[in-house]
């Protein structure tokens, strides 16, 4: 082969290259035109929420098991959100299949109707449902930040829109963080320190949705000291903990009458009977041991 013939096969391969270097930015480009960048921004979603291990829940769960009878299927509840051991996610007197079926959030009592109705069935596509979760996800931002135009929180990191809904103490950055776990920190966070209870409502599945919703209730009722709220929360040696917390702190012996774990009750007379000056609240200790005498002796007046 000579080196005029080798020069020109050289030649005929750079351009070859540089034609297909073009062809492919050309196909890139063209692909965003056509709506590639709304399925990539998607996927992004799709992968925030299989660090949350949602996917693995998804497929570990019985296709027709509906633990609260809502009439949306467990499976769909943990993609979505929604609260599956509770048949009313947001309190408003509807079940959570009826809203999300009939078109409204189940995550807001405002009653937005969307567009389309939602209808599920076993065979329903794990890239819409996340699709809807997004679209839920949205509804709550417009009515939680409908009052709120600091920023585009919607370009923000996640970490950015935590710090700032920490530092304005406004539950709207919080509706733009796409992780489930500081979502629902965020929240419960913004909640406590607004004292406002229905932000809990908010709050969605991340692997154990009772604990954290549980979690949120909690944080609000001690922070606003408020008994009442301590009931709504499902788990029992939580719910003690809150009212102990809030017994103490109004010194209410009354409050610990209301706690169901037996040594949480004892400890809440235990504590408010030293704190007072009260040893005659020792007496309603169920446990007689080393703890009652520590009581009577401590809470004698001296």
């Amino acid at each position: 082969m000579t080196k005029k013939k080798l020069k020109l096969i050289i030649m005929v391969l750079f351009v070859l290259a540089s034609l297909a270097v073009i062809y492919f930015a050309f196909w890139s480009i063209s692909k965003s035109k056509n709506g590639v960048e709304t399925e990539e921004k998607n996927n992004d979603i799709v992968a925030v929420e299989i660090e949350s291990g949602l996917l693995e829940k998804y497929k570990s769960t019985p296709d027709t098991l509906d633990s609260d009878g809502d009439g949306l299927l467990d499976k769909f509840e943990i993609i979505l959100g929604t609260d599956k051991d509770s048949e009313d996610t947001d309190g408003d007197g509807y079940k959570d299949g009826e809203e999300i079926k009939g078109g409204y959030n189940p995550f807001s009592a405002v009653g937005t109707k969307f567009e389309e109705d939602f209808v599920f069935n076993s065979d329903a596509d794990l890239n819409e449902l996340f699709l809807i979760r997004q679209k839920l996800f949205d509804d709550v931002s417009e009515i939680l930040c409908e009052d709120d135009n600091l920023y585009d929180y919607s370009r923000l990191a996640d970490n950015d829109n935590l710090m700032l809904a920490t530092e304005n103490t406004a539950p709207c950055p919080c509706s733009k963080i796409k992780n489930s776990y500081y979502r629902n920190e965020c929240f419960a966070d913004i909640g406590a320190a607004l004292s406002d209870l229905s932000l809990c409502n908010y709050i969605t599945y991340g692997g154990n949705y009772a604990v954290e919703k549980d979690s949120c209730v909690f944080m609000v009722a001690t922070r606003s000291q408020n008994a009442e709220l301590c009931m709504d929360i499902t788990g029992s040696i939580d719910k003690s903990n809150c009212l102990l917390n809030v017994a103490y702190e109004k010194k209410s012996y009354a409050i610990c009458a209301d706690i169901t774990e037996a040594e949480i009750k004892d400890y809440c007379y235990y504590q408010i009977a030293i704190s007072i000056k009260d040893k005659s609240l020792c007496e309603m200790m169920v446990d007689r041991g080393e703890n009652h005498n520590i009581c009577i002796s401590e809470s004698a007046a001296s």
